[in-house]
């Protein structure tokens, strides 16, 4: 009878992995989307394997001390929760939460579930539901002990793997050991990280006396955009000022985007820039013109939505509010922007400063042909540009026109792809592009000089003769007579992670914590493929400058 009992246990047993791995399998395939090479596919496989091995030692050590049977449970369930989390993620924004997995469970869960579409928590759920039933289906394994050694053995070394893997392609693994690696990498974030976006304290009131600005101005923020991947711009009616030597505040939206709009840097604290004024805040208070921002990129995520409203909007459009299909990643596709802001031109005839935001060129950069291709991306994204362009009509001619990006995108330099790598070039180096009306009497003699996102408001400001010298960022229609240090900042640091970079003197200098020391890795701005070389820094020096008088340096 015990023979037939531990048959049927066997049986059970191997029935309920042989599902697992059959369902894990068809989750690695089905997102595809996400998976650029063989490899990947490879790692997401590799991964399924372990997690099961990983759900076998856990019921075999419960088998052995019934007192672990708590535990077993506890891990279990949360392993259901974070694969159920995780497909709801995929299930809304066609991509997964990779790095941020933890973040994601944490912070935005709630808010996959409110913008979800019909059907997204049944996937959600019915994922727990077979997670648990499966795993308590294994619950009867016993291995004997030399196995069962040999089980951890290879499970130790395939963790090796995994977690390089992880470093260079996050996503591609399956999600515990996503949310696993996250935990690893964020373990030792120190205090300059920056919370999620709250809602600002807004102390604005317009003046009782409103100018009419004499034009328009039309700012447009692009997604992941590289410098080097852009054609030259050129309209008949204005002149184009480029800018080589452009940098993002940061490589993270969550704080390049608010940064570029505040002025605030990253470096300076969260208090700072929730009490700060936008740059439309700035301006409707002082000048007769419409205010909008249209996005085809997701406000809910992040708590963008929160951030940004004011008094001082007329308009604010984004992927949730007008009820966008997901297209790539957090976003709609950007045609819905150039359609809503045609829609809005006809809606006034008042001056406008509007804020148009693509989302097009973020990872995994689906093209209009649906392949996801980063350049064909960036080619539709300029097809935007001139439908929008053509959209303003006559407007055009009296329309000062700024293209900026939020940040770069690593695309295999230093084997590392995206713009959550070590700070580099590649992940913030990015266009800034100044059209302006000829018959505008500007012209910026500093086009060959670093500058940075943080540089567009106080330019703003001056171009409608109200510069303000409060900013950290520098007006580009002045020609500064020395070189301006330009700090750049994700706000985290960790093993993974590089807190800050700095420019100065012509060359881009990177850093990172290592084992509790502070390392440098300098690049040349000319080059984008330079590999890195990292050596020791000197915290308390760099400390001394007063823009890093914040830096936690450590010691041994």
């Amino acid at each position: 009878m015990k023979n037939i009992v531990f048959d049927r246990s066997k049986l059970r047993l191997l029935i309920s992995s042989g599902l697992f791995v059959a369902l894990g399998t068809v989750y690695v395939f089905s997102t595809g989307t996400v998976r650029v090479s063989g490899l990947d596919y490879a790692v997401g496989l590799l991964s399924l394997l372990c997690e099961l091995q990983f759900l076998l030692m856990i019921i075999s050590l419960a088998n052995r001390k019934q007192y672990f049977w708590a535990v077993a449970v506890l891990i279990t369930s949360a392993m259901a929760f974070i694969w159920a989390a995780s497909i709801q993620y995929f299930a809304y924004f066609r991509n997964l939460p990779g790095k941020f997995a933890l973040d994601y469970l944490n912070t935005e869960f709630s808010d996959a579930i409110s913008t979800s579409q019909d059907g997204l928590a049944l996937w959600g759920i019915a994922t727990f539901v077979i997670f648990v039933s499966l795993t308590w289906s294994m619950r009867r394994a016993r291995s004997a002990i030399k196995l069962w050694w040999l089980q951890m053995l290879l499970f130790i070394c395939a963790l090796f793997v995994l977690r390089n893997a992880y470093r260079v392609r996050p996503g591609t693994l399956t999600p515990t050991f996503d949310a696993l690696f996250s935990l690893i990498a964020v373990a030792g974030d120190h205090p300059l990280r920056m919370p999620r976006l709250e809602s600002r304290a807004i102390h604005w009131k317009p003046s009782t006396r409103l100018e009419i600005p004499a034009f328009n101005t039309l700012l447009i923020v692009n997604e992941s955009l590289r410098t080097d991947r852009v054609s030259p711009l050129h309209i008949e009616s204005h002149n184009t000022f480029s800018f080589s030597h452009a940098f993002s505040n940061s490589s993270y939206t969550h704080q390049s985007f608010p940064s570029l709009l505040s002025g605030v840097s990253p470096l300076q604290t969260q208090k700072e820039l929730l009490h700060s004024q936008l740059i439309f805040e700035k301006l409707k208070a002082q000048f007769d013109i419409h205010t909008s921002v249209i996005s085809s990129h997701s406000y809910l995520t992040g708590n963008y939505i929160s951030f940004l409203q004011s008094p001082a909007l007329d308009e604010l459009r984004y992927r949730e509010s007008e009820g966008w299909p997901a297209y790539n990643n957090v976003g709609a596709h950007d045609k819905h922007v150039v359609d809503a802001f045609a829609k809005s031109l006809a809606g006034h005839s008042s001056k406008f400063f509007t804020i148009l935001h693509f989302n097009g060129t973020h990872y995994p950069y689906r093209s209009d042909k649906g392949e996801l291709n980063y350049d064909e991306a960036v080619t539709d994204l300029e097809k935007r540009w001139q439908d929008v362009f053509q959209a303003l009509g006559e407007r055009l001619d009296f329309t000062v026109i700024v293209i900026a990006s939020d940040h770069g995108e690593a695309l295999g330099e230093n084997h590392s792809f995206g713009h959550f790598t070590p700070l580099q070039p590649s992940t913030t180096r990015v266009p800034l592009m100044v059209l302006i009306p000829k018959t505008m009497d500007v012209d910026f003699g500093n086009l060959n000089r670093a500058v940075s996102n943080l540089d567009i408001v106080p330019t703003l400001l001056a171009l409608y003769n109200r510069p303000e010298k409060s900013y950290s960022g520098q007006n580009l229609l002045a020609i500064p007579s020395e070189m301006k240090t330009i700090p750049i900042s994700n706000g985290f640091t960790g093993q993974d992670f590089v807190s800050f970079a700095i420019i100065e003197n012509g060359v881009f200098k990177s850093y990172k914590w290592e084992r509790d020391e502070l390392q440098l890795s300098s690049f040349p701005l000319q080059e984008s493929n330079t590999p890195f070389t990292w050596q020791k820094a000197d915290c308390r020096t760099l400390r001394a400058q007063a823009i890093f008088d914040k830096l936690p340096c450590r010691t041994n």
